[in-house]
């Protein structure tokens, strides 16, 4: 268990310092997928149906896509919670900020909250204070139900044979 320990220990200051590389409102790998979807919305044709809800044409296939609800027919957006291509191109003809439309957990502060906290060092057990408690003793072993034995049932079978 101590590897555990030490592990989270080394785990969360290394991701405290990547931190400080990041720069922008959302995590690296967040931006390239929302850069690669921008790069997909050329050939997507838009038809606008309220000033937020868009329908959205990709090869014969319509999607409806609602910037207020977060919501595209695709799935992809609420599954994920990355904006789609569909949604990309909506967001690209009205001219809004992508960063608004991708869900909160991708966001470099909420990364900075997870990986905030720091872990104190803590002494060997050898150094722990002793108690005047009795020992703690572990639960009676009791032997769980199992498979049957198979000699067991072939006994059985065999003892009503007639002879």
């Amino acid at each position: 268990m101590e590897w555990i320990r030490r592990y989270v220990m080394q785990r969360s200051a290394a991701k405290r310092e990547e931190l400080s590389n990041f720069e922008g409102v959302l995590m690296p790998s967040v931006s390239k997928m929302i850069e690669k979807n921008a790069k997909d919305i050329y050939g997507l044709r838009v038809i606008p149906m309220d000033v937020f809800e868009f329908e959205v044409d990709d090869d014969e296939e319509f999607y409806v896509v609602n910037l207020t609800n977060k919501t595209c027919h695709c799935g992809s957006w609420t599954l994920i919670g990355i904006p789609c291509k569909h949604a990309m191109t909506c967001i690209v003809l009205r001219e809004l900020d992508c960063n608004q439309f991708v869900h909160k957990t991708f966001h470099i502060e909420t990364y900075a909250k997870t990986y905030g906290p720091k872990f104190h060092g803590m002494p060997g057990h050898k150094m722990w204070p002793t108690t005047i408690l009795a020992r703690t003793l572990p639960p009676p072993f009791r032997k769980m139900p199992g498979r049957p034995n198979k000699r067991k049932r072939k006994k059985e079978a065999d003892c009503n044979d007639p002879v």
